[in-house]
């Protein structure tokens, strides 16, 4: 389904090649205490540049559920995918097949690496999601034109328990956006989380009231 909205949408690019920016994708991962996840592709084009691909008879969501939004107060067309239950293995798998052109699979990787890892510890759980961009030229196709000009891309990633540290990127709350603002340029996108082990915490505490709550009845009975 992705690979359907994406070859439709940038065959279509070519007609609104001049309109800067015009292509907005955010891809949307999201993390689950189980090490599951899922990651949501949204891609969003200028209303304008959709408006005047439809009236060429052209249309890059034909058959899709299609939404209006906003950013910085212009109004886009945009459509979502969201796979979910993933491992983390396949939700590396999948953003490291992403292309900066995902028509064409010659396009250049978005990313170099991609991590994502989780750790348990007896009183917590942490999540470390890590990516390296790689560093994007001009296409033959682009050549006339800036590559941060055509694609503006972001990476939002939603995190178990608190972020603690996060690196090239807006937090808010257990999300952080990562802005990918010079695509010619390696970046490295990192987010840190931590998430208490609330049930083994209240589990141990109850065991230790209960010993104790033993012992003062024996010492009691005892005197």
């Amino acid at each position: 389904m992705k690979k359907k909205i994406a070859a439709l949408l940038l065959s279509a690019l070519c007609l609104t090649i001049l309109l800067t920016g015009c292509v907005r994708t955010e891809l949307g991962v999201t993390l689950n205490e189980d090490g599951t996840g899922s990651l949501t592709t949204t891609v969003a084009i200028k209303e304008e540049a959709y408006n005047t691909m439809l009236q060429s008879g052209s249309d890059p969501f034909e058959g899709r559920t299609t939404e209006k939004i906003t950013y910085n107060d212009t109004p886009y067309i945009s459509c979502s995918e969201t796979t979910e239950q993933l491992s983390y293995e396949e939700l590396e798998n999948r953003l490291k097949a992403i292309r900066l052109d995902m028509s064409d699979e010659e396009s250049p990787l978005l990313f170099d690496d991609v991590s994502i890892n989780k750790s348990n510890g007896l009183f917590y759980k942490s999540f470390t999601f890590k990516s390296k961009t790689a560093a994007q030229v001009s296409t033959e196709e682009s050549e006339n034109q800036d590559v941060n000009s055509m694609y503006k891309f972001f990476v939002k990633v939603t995190m178990p328990g608190d972020i603690t540290q996060a690196l090239n990127g807006a937090v808010d709350g257990n999300t952080v956006t990562f802005e990918i603002a010079d695509l010619t340029q390696s970046t490295e996108l990192a987010a840190y989380s931590d998430a208490n082990n609330v049930g083994v915490i209240i589990g141990i505490i109850v065991v230790l009231a209960a010993i104790a709550g033993a012992v003062f009845f024996f010492v009691r009975k005892k005197g």
